[in-house]
């Protein structure tokens, strides 16, 4: 008797140790997941987007409006990974995943250190990728697509006709191409969704969150296989 009772002893305190570890970390500044899905409107009737961008706010602690450039927090956050999803509407089975990278956070919003308490966040352009399905066609070529975050929740996709090259890194030179529709700028042409996506953030789990989860399960595999064993005696 004595012996199930100390198993069950060390069991409630490890469950509450682990409780408590995992209270800890959701306290401290950790990476966010940056999620968002409209359909994109003309010129793509047939064209739904959607995507993730996952930040790391490096080591910075400050809240309220925080900026990348100057401090508190100057280059603390980046931009660890980023995709777009381009499907159709009609058929959802034809659909790509397209990598974005380049592009830079200029600033983020947040009310506290946790990935719930995040308001917003603004960024440079990502590079625009060349798309390869039927619904992001513009006649006879491929367009080109690029995110941009505008501040707050806003997500907007900006589409090419032609790869723009570095011309179009320049976040100011998007002004051009800001509206619905088909823009000429220059020898290209251009547009921006019609609908743009309101961001959802959500927290990425960290390694040592993995590390804890298979620990905890650990222990309660050994006490599965202790009670077991004093079962068969």
């Amino acid at each position: 008797m004595v012996p199930r009772l100390a198993s069950r002893f060390l069991f409630c305190g490890a469950v509450a140790v682990s409780g408590l570890l995992g209270a800890v970390a959701a306290a401290q500044a950790a990476p966010v997941r940056v999620v968002f899905t409209p359909p994109f409107g003309e010129p793509f009737p047939d064209l739904e987007w959607s995507g993730s961008a996952i930040i790391s706010d490096g080591s910075c602690t400050a809240t309220g409006s925080v900026s990348n450039f100057v401090a508190p927090c100057a280059g603390e956050f980046t931009f660890t990974s980023a995709k777009l999803k381009l499907s159709s509407i009609a058929n959802p089975g034809i659909s790509e995943t397209l990598a974005l990278t380049g592009s830079t956070v200029i600033g983020v919003q947040r009310s506290g250190l946790t990935p719930a308490e995040f308001q917003g966040t603004s960024a440079t352009p990502f590079n625009p990728v060349q798309s390869s399905i039927g619904s992001a066609a513009f006649g006879s070529s491929q367009a080109y697509f690029s995110l941009v975050l505008v501040g707050g929740t806003d997500v907007q996709l900006y589409w090419f006709k032609d790869n723009p090259g570095t011309f179009y890194s320049n976040p100011t030179t998007y002004l051009a191409c800001g509206k619905p529709g088909i823009n000429p700028v220059g020898d290209n042409l251009c547009g921006q969704s019609t609908n743009t996506a309101v961001a959802t953030f959500a927290p990425v789990p960290e390694p040592a969150s993995y590390a804890m989860l298979a620990a905890g399960l650990g222990v309660v595999a050994w006490f599965a296989r202790r009670r077991r064993s004093g079962e068969a005696r």
